[in-house]
């Protein structure tokens, strides 16, 4: 996993090279896909390479962050919006081993998060970090894009937004309505594909053969395809999709990724 995520630095680094990208929302179309734990594992991949990091739980309904780091979440982020008297320096946190890492945990709960997030209180506190010029990359682990603003909110002061999808887990027209409602008001920087499954398939032997699928496999398995008699079970002989739905993953960099 540690090379896979040096690929995402790699890319998030040459994405746009006259305007480098700091800050960055990292959610997901539904609960479950992962993104806490792959905000985690980015924040220290870029800390192990010596980036300095803050990772921010903005998740204010359901955190994730400070339970999987072993952290308190007595004071954090929401704290930090409604007392203007906080200060981030104040309330960070750092984990044990890893240098060149922040944490500020999600906070207290509050009742109201869209009014929080909505608040110039949080376009005083980015610009404020902004400005410090302290942290190379600041992360925000958002809750769900569907049937929430949070992540919207967030975005108007943030470079951009990257949509985690978890193979075999979220039916496709979930990523594909998020990436609509990313593109109305915010800038989709590109997706994360998470998860590999085992299948077995039949080599021209005759012989089955276990394996994983990645990336290119799950396009072919039909998750880009619309032609819903695409099956994962008939592999063999479907070298004309793979080409096709190859070319829709080159489009789909072409329009998201610029």
């Amino acid at each position: 996993y540690q090379e896979s995520f040096r690929n995402i630095y790699t890319s998030l680094r040459f994405i746009d090279v006259d305007k480098p990208l700091r800050k960055i929302i990292i959610t997901s179309s539904i609960p479950k896909e992962g993104k806490s734990l792959i905000n985690i594992l980015l924040a220290k991949t870029l800390a192990d390479v010596g980036l300095k990091v803050l990772l921010i739980d903005a998740d204010m309904r359901k955190p994730q962050i400070h339970t999987r780091l072993g952290l308190n979440n007595i004071v954090g982020f929401s704290n930090l919006l409604v007392e203007k008297d906080k200060k981030l320096e104040s309330i960070i946190q750092s984990v044990k081993g890893v240098k060149n890492l922040d944490i500020l945990s999600s906070g207290r709960s509050v009742p109201d998060t869209t009014r929080l997030l909505s608040s110039q209180r949080l376009k005083d506190i980015i610009k404020d970090i902004e400005e410090k010029n302290y942290y190379d990359y600041v992360l925000f682990d958002a809750p769900p894009i569907l049937g929430l603003s949070d992540a919207s909110l967030i975005s108007n002061y943030c470079d951009g937004i990257v949509l985690v999808v978890t193979k075999n887990f979220v039916n496709k027209t979930l990523p594909q309505e998020s990436v609509k409602r990313i593109l109305i008001n915010s800038n989709l920087i590109g997706l994360i594909t998470n998860n590999k499954k085992e299948i077995t398939v039949t080599d021209k032997a005759g012989k089955s053969v276990v394996g994983t699928y990645g990336y290119e496999e799950y396009a072919a398995l039909g998750y880009f395809d619309e032609d819903k008699n695409a099956s994962s079970k008939n592999l063999e002989g479907n070298d004309s999709l793979l080409t096709k739905s190859l070319s829709k993953l080159r489009d789909l960099k072409d329009k998201f990724i610029t």
